[in-house]
């Protein structure tokens, strides 16, 4: 996943953080990417509803102020629920067939892209297959 934020201070910014907790609680430092604007890639692999599982930004200027945001709770869907209704179902299949033979520009490019391989092929129907008929 690629984070951006926007971060001012009215010194200078020191550190600008993104802190993830979940199962894999991880610190990601963010880097400024031009103005106020800093960035991050994040690569998730634990699918689930994170209902207790949080990311907020966090930073501090070259004073030693601190400040951070308000934490967030978030889902993580797997690709194969490509609709993320949480139930792997037909919806799932006539979306990527929307896109079938379609060529992206990098690897998970859209949801359809259910194998993340740039391309909307068979591959894709057969991962959705696997899991067919899972979630509520």
């Amino acid at each position: 996943e690629n984070i951006t934020c926007t971060v001012t201070d009215n010194i200078a910014v020191d550190t600008v953080q993104l802190n993830v907790t979940g199962p894999i609680p991880q610190i990601i430092p963010m880097v400024p990417i031009g103005g106020d604007v800093f960035f991050c890639n994040i690569t998730l692999t634990v699918v689930g509803n994170y209902t207790d599982h949080t990311y907020h930004v966090w930073a501090d200027d070259i004073s030693g102020n601190i400040a951070t945001t308000t934490p967030e709770t978030f889902t993580l869907y797997p690709n194969w629920d490509v609709n993320k209704d949480g139930k792997i179902r037909g919806a799932d299949f006539i979306l990527v067939a929307g896109h079938y033979g379609e060529d992206g520009p990098s690897y998970g490019w859209i949801r359809e892209d259910v194998n993340n391989d740039g391309k909307i092929r068979g591959a894709d129907f057969i991962m959705i297959a696997g899991h067919y008929g899972e979630g509520t």
